[in-house]
């Protein structure tokens, strides 16, 4: 597995997503991958608005890589 030429910051909302295999890929490839734990919580909200959310639990986990693209294209445009 090879490291990425185009690294992103990515914010967990939740530690249990650190359980998720394409999350730890993530982060071996050289991603910035961090929880907001030590900050704040935001499983407690019922809605987080943001350019940058994505709706990502247990029945989205197979749209992980649509989101990564997605990020990507916005963090690098063309």
């Amino acid at each position: 597995m090879g490291k990425t030429s185009k690294p992103l910051s990515i914010l967990l909302t939740t530690n249990r997503m650190w359980d998720w295999p394409g999350i730890r890929e993530l982060s071996d490839k050289g991603h910035t991958v961090v929880t907001l734990t030590n900050v704040v919580s935001a499983e407690e909200w019922d809605l987080v608005l943001g350019p940058n959310c994505w709706l990502m639990d247990e029945a989205h986990k197979p749209y992980l890589k649509q989101a990564v693209e997605a990020a990507r294209k916005r963090r690098y445009p063309r």
